[in-house]
């Protein structure tokens, strides 16, 4: 994972009281910052009081962020559960002992409109888990910072992000580039 350049956001998340807490147990009182324009790693270490939480094998997850609450509008950044406990994302990873990651990409048309030309703002994040008998809770709500960004590199590169990958034009050919660097093919301009 040397060669990862997304930045890792390491969380406490105590399920019981729904607080981002810090190894002791005790309420953090700074909310995470995350930037548009980027992919995150979030790695959290799922608690019950001092215990770890272990949820139920097979579960799903889900991970949204937005500035308005209620439903009827989709969410501004959203995690579903393919992107969810990868092996590669966090060498500490273990779901049966409460250690869950998941990637968070904050490259979304709505989140750029959201901000508009503020510096940032403070949003809300959620994450939720469904048990294979379809019973979803959300395990914490929490404020979180998202910063805007002064230069859109998506734009001034050419470069568009999809869940799978990242398409990229390098002047001559269009290269459709995975998460780990790999090429994963290249349309050569005839």
């Amino acid at each position: 994972m040397g060669s990862d350049i997304r930045r890792a956001v390491e969380v406490h998340v105590d399920v019981e009281r729904s607080y981002i807490v810090d190894d002791t147990n005790t309420r953090v009182k700074e909310n995470p910052r995350i930037y548009r324009g980027s992919e995150f790693i979030f790695r959290a270490h799922l608690m019950r009081g001092t215990d770890a939480f272990i949820p139920e094998p097979g579960a799903e997850w889900y991970f949204a962020i937005d500035n308005v609450f209620g439903a009827g509008h989709p969410s501004l950044v959203v995690s579903d559960n393919s992107t969810f406990n990868k092996t590669t994302d966090w060498d500490s990873l273990n779901v049966a002992a409460g250690l869950i990651c998941w990637r968070v990409n904050t490259s979304s048309e709505e989140l750029k409109i959201a901000l508009g030309t503020t510096a940032s703002a403070t949003m809300y994040a959620e994450l939720w888990y469904t048990t294979l008998g379809g019973t979803a809770s959300m395990l914490i709500q929490f404020p979180i910072t998202v910063g805007n960004i002064v230069s859109d590199i998506s734009t001034e590169f050419n470069i568009q992000t999809y869940s799978s990958g990242i398409l990229k034009y390098d002047g001559d050919d269009i290269i459709l580039v995975f998460a780990d660097s790999t090429v994963a093919h290249r349309w050569v301009k005839p």
